[in-house]
């Protein structure tokens, strides 16, 4: 049996073990292309700021080819290069709203879901506005009308999410883990993703079946497990920034435990 980490240090879960499943493989030759695509198409929309370069490094390290080839295995071309600037955007958003207050987050999502709805006479030229826009023209030319939708209510749902996250962050509150989960599978992004992955196989799912209590509940079992994996292995960054918005610190605030204890409840929880 290995020995229980200190307080200095700590022991990740082998979390890729669990699924049983090697990750899809796809050809170096298309992750450099789409690498090389999405950076290209990334860059058109920084501005020239130390931020702005922080954050190409950071999109650099990212690589959401590799995201994105992952994810949607077997989709075309097109939809591969979707993905992956979607991939690049959607870490940019999620990055940058995380560090705003309430009022700089509602006008986030009002930009974002102006352009998304009307991406044809949106006229802001704010740089979230701009690439929204790009994105759903491209999305829109083969995706149905009703994955359209689902896709802007996805979005409604992730910006649902992070405004309780803020409002808990502002209170200084730690949520309970019921609380937690709840919100938490609003901003993951998944559900963003379920709406890609229809889109990508030019796929129309009736509401019925995505509505089925099997289907959900798979869906929300998912949401959780990629929720709680990524809680498990960005707890120290969070914690150095005194981000308490984590699986980990919630069950640790809660149940007076030490952080070997969480951990061991939130991969246990994971593979139940």
């Amino acid at each position: 049996m290995p020995s229980i980490a200190s307080a200095d240090s700590y022991l990740l879960a082998d979390l890729q073990s669990y699924s049983g499943l090697p990750a899809p493989v796809a050809s170096r030759r298309l992750h450099a292309e789409l690498k090389v695509a999405t950076q290209t198409w990334f860059e058109k929309y920084r501005s020239h700021t130390r931020a702005a370069e922080a954050e190409s490094r950071a999109l650099h390290a990212l690589n959401p080819a590799v995201f994105a080839t992952s994810t949607y295995p077997g989709a075309g071309a097109t939809q591969l290069r979707f993905c992956s600037d979607f991939m690049a955007y959607f870490f940019m958003l999620d990055d940058i709203a995380e560090e705003r207050d309430l009022r700089d987050n509602a006008q986030i999502a009002d930009i974002v879901l102006n352009a998304l709805n009307h991406p044809t006479t949106d006229k802001s030229t704010a740089r979230l506005a701009i690439m929204s826009r790009d994105l759903m023209r491209r999305f829109a030319m083969t995706g149905t009308a009703t994955v359209q939708r689902r896709f802007i209510t996805a979005f409604g749902y992730y910006f649902q999410g992070l405004e309780e996250q803020t409002q808990l962050r502002v209170q200084g509150r730690i949520p309970t883990l019921d609380e937690y989960v709840r919100i938490r599978r609003d901003t993951t992004g998944c559900k963003l993703c379920w709406v890609i992955v229809e889109w990508a196989y030019n796929l129309d799912i009736p509401e019925d079946v995505l509505a089925h209590p099997v289907i959900y509940g798979l869906g929300e079992a998912v949401n959780d497990l990629v929720a709680w994996s990524n809680d498990l292995y960005s707890y120290s960054v969070e914690r150095s920034k005194g981000d308490n918005h984590n699986m980990v610190a919630v069950v640790m605030h809660h149940d007076g435990t030490w952080i070997f204890s969480p951990q061991r409840r939130t991969v246990l929880g994971r593979k139940d």
